[in-house]
């Protein structure tokens, strides 16, 4: 094997560290999304559940929740 075949072995090598280890990084990412989806959805459905309470304990409407979020 020459100088240039090493050369390129290496280069090859190198990129497949890079590959190898961007799938890893996205594989990671991916879980982390998923995670964060869970908890978004789990906190949606509390205060759905807690928003229901107060119309119907307090007679809160819906404006009343629309103009506070501003």
């Amino acid at each position: 094997m020459n100088f240039i075949d090493l050369f390129q072995h290496g280069q090859i090598a190198t990129a497949r560290n890079k590959a190898e280890k961007a799938l890893n990084q996205s594989d990671l990412l991916r879980l982390e999304i998923q995670d964060l989806q869970r908890k978004l959805d789990a906190h949606t459905i509390a205060c759905h559940a807690l928003w229901e309470i107060l119309r119907e304990k307090h007679g809160i409407g819906d404006f009343h929740i629309v103009a506070r979020r501003r």
